[in-house]
């Protein structure tokens, strides 16, 4: 694999024409990703896979399993990351490598996914047009959509489904109400969710995003919009800028707010429920450079952005909280590049983003719904 080989590969998937689709964003950070992980040592990675074909005639396939692809041991690892700001409140967090338990066999399958999608460069418009017209069963979102609760949707197009919604003890709640437009995402385990994906608090449910926090068991807020856009509100400011605020029975105190780079900083927040004066630690990691119906100017930012949240929340069991303005357009999009990668670290033997694709969408209404046109990232 050439340097060029791995940029054309990129170039395929960020120069759409009109028709070029948020969905194609997805895949292409993906993509991306895969060709920062390649391009750690491409000729080692070709040596082993020429090794492997030629041990596959000696060695038995229990001996293949355990083989490992040592060339993308840094596959989190993009590059020294910007230097913190001096205006940073926190210490810096020491950058650590990421150790890869991607084997030989997810390596070429990589690989594989990537020489097709250069042979079948429609393939990804062709996947979007067909999941246009998939409907998730069941669908109703009456509750949402009732009176009482309209008001409290930042839009009506996305809205989350009786089926799939995050429920609020309506005895601690401020208004005696269980709803809040937030939706448990899950992967494997039906049980738990891994993500929620939530809207962007307006200025009347930010004591309910905090309620939703704190019941959820939630130590990682995932934020993907700025809190305006050209005039427009995205988020209310739901967070105190110094000291401490109260939001119903939750006080809220900013720690620290430590500015990594231009695109993304990171607050931290001690959290209190006054009912019980229990504590905990909240983190909350802002990306400000990705505008609605937009992409982030490069992938490499993006992916250093989801490397540090997840060195957070590693080791955790609850969900993350991820939100944009809708909770569905960038929310959507964040978690399904995450939940991909995390599989391809796991050792998933097949890469399926529209099956994903699918599979969120059954759980909240319109994830990764827009269509854009865009520049090439970096």
């Amino acid at each position: 694999i050439t340097r060029e080989k791995e940029e054309e590969t990129v170039t395929v998937f960020l120069e759409f024409t009109d028709a070029e689709l948020i969905f194609g964003r997805t895949a292409l950070f993906i993509i991306h990703f895969f060709t920062i992980v390649v391009s750690c040592n491409p000729q080692e990675l070709c040596r082993q896979r020429m090794a492997i074909r030629t041990s596959e005639r000696v060695e038995r396939p229990e001996t293949l399993r355990h083989s490992r692809l040592n060339s993308v041991s840094s596959q989190f690892s993009d590059g020294p990351a910007a230097s913190p700001s001096t205006r940073s409140s926190t210490s810096s967090w020491c950058e650590e490598p990421v150790p890869s338990n991607m084997d030989i066999s997810t390596g070429h399958m990589i690989l594989s996914y990537m020489e097709d999608h250069l042979k079948n460069k429609n393939r990804l418009e062709r996947e979007w047009e067909a999941l246009c017209s998939y409907q998730a069963e069941p669908s109703a979102c009456s509750v949402g959509q009732g009176e009482q609760n309209s008001k409290r949707n930042r839009s009506d197009a996305v809205v989350a489904y009786d089926h799939s919604r995050i429920t609020l003890k309506a005895e601690n709640n401020h208004s005696n109400s269980d709803y809040i437009n937030a939706s448990p995402i899950m992967d494997h385990d039906p049980r738990n969710p891994t993500y929620i994906a939530s809207q962007g608090p307006l200025a009347s449910t930010v004591a309910d995003f905090w309620q939703m926090v704190w019941e959820s068991g939630c130590v990682v807020i995932v934020m993907l919009t700025p809190l305006s856009e050209n005039g427009v509100k995205q988020c209310h400011h739901y967070w105190p800028d110094e000291g401490s605020d109260v939001y119903h029975i939750y006080e809220v105190n900013l720690v620290s707010e430590h500015i990594w780079c231009e695109d993304f900083l990171v607050r931290s927040f001690y959290l209190k429920n006054l009912q019980t004066n229990e504590t905990r630690t909240v983190t909350q990691f802002h990306f400000l450079s990705w505008m609605d119906r937009g992409i982030p100017s490069s992938a490499r930012t993006l992916l250093d952005f989801r490397r540090k949240v997840n060195k957070c929340y590693r080791g955790r069991s609850c969900p993350i909280i991820v939100h944009c303005s809708d909770g569905a357009g960038r929310s959507g999009t964040y978690i399904l590049i995450d939940m991909v990668l995390n599989r391809m670290a796991k050792g998933a033997k097949e890469i399926d983003i529209a099956a994903t694709l699918e599979h969120l969408r059954d759980q909240r209404a319109g994830m990764v719904q827009t269509k854009v046109r865009s520049p090439a990232l970096s």
